[in-house]
């Protein structure tokens, strides 16, 4: 359920992904890279490969999950509505 992808340049981590899978859906947990290799995009690079890499697991969606980063926009990203439902019990005397 749970895939760790990393760019590496020699063994120094450079960028790195959390991505969830159910029921043929990816889900983007979290993301970073290091910025002393921003010029290089390796954001960009890495969630290339891990788009494909969901698609080569059998993903018919991906799922950027929330936020209106505008790096998702770039990939195809679309807003959905949102609802929460709050269930809490009345305390009774």
């Amino acid at each position: 359920m749970l895939y760790l992808h990393a760019l590496r340049i020699d063994r120094r981590i450079i960028a790195a992904q959390y991505v969830l899978q159910y029921n043929r859906r990816a889900y983007l947990y979290i993301t970073g890279f290091d910025p002393d290799f921003g010029a290089l995009s390796p954001g960009a690079l890495l969630m290339s490969h891990v788009l494909q890499e969901a698609l080569r697991r059998g993903n018919n969606e991906f799922d950027f999950l929330r936020g209106r980063e505008r790096y998702k926009y770039v990939w195809g990203a679309v807003d959905r509505p949102q609802r929460r439902l709050r269930i809490w019990k009345r305390n009774t005397p």
